[in-house]
């Protein structure tokens, strides 16, 4: 049975070169409060600006709608960069990382055709 390409990583790497979290319980889920409570606001407050600059000027729902979409924008930008902030740090954002990795790999070829595999 032939057999295909197959990347074999020569070190290891995991999530265990980030230290773990020296934090009482408590104050993790105070900064894990912090951050939802600062992405719902991101959320809501350009709307409630918007739909104050359109009481003011006598428009109905642009500058509100405008701001829902402007802020639905931005939490959806800090969700993200939350995630991969949580997901994996620097491993997921830093394409040195990446490239590193891949360059650290050895390729194995597939057998030729008298299946011989050639190192």
């Amino acid at each position: 049975m032939p057999e295909t390409a197959v990347l074999y990583p020569t070190s290891v790497d995991t999530d265990m070169d980030i230290p773990p979290d020296q934090r009482s319980p408590i104050a993790i889920g105070i900064a894990w409060a912090s951050r939802v409570m600062t992405i719902s606001l991101t959320m809501v407050l350009p709307g409630l600006g918007g739909y104050w600059v359109d009481d003011k000027l006598g428009t109905k729902l642009v500058f509100m709608l405008a701001g829902f979409f402007l802020g639905m924008a931005a939490a959806m930008w800090q969700l993200l960069q939350l995630a991969r902030h949580a997901g994996g740090g620097a491993r997921s954002t830093d394409k040195t990382a990446r490239s590193d990795a891949t360059n650290r790999s050895t390729r194995c070829e597939p057998p030729d055709r008298e299946g011989r595999s050639e190192p």
